[in-house]
């Protein structure tokens, strides 16, 4: 899976979501909340690392540990 097949996964996957939380601003701001919002999400998982299973598990037990 590439990155942008990564992306639009998880754009789809959150789009429920912030359909959900722009109903809670004013009808004129609506689409332009929910426009943001895509952005960040974009870029954010544009700018993610992606790591491997065991990349993950090592960081996941070294984090429980401090925790």
């Amino acid at each position: 899976m590439n990155k942008n097949e990564i992306i639009m996964e998880v754009v789809e996957r959150m789009n429920a979501r912030i359909e959900t939380g722009a109903k809670g601003t004013g009808f004129q701001d609506r689409e332009d909340v929910k426009q943001d919002i895509h952005m960040r999400l974009v870029k954010v998982a544009h700018d993610m690392d992606v790591i491997s299973f065991w990349t993950f598990k090592q960081n996941f037990e070294k984090n429980t540990e401090n925790g």
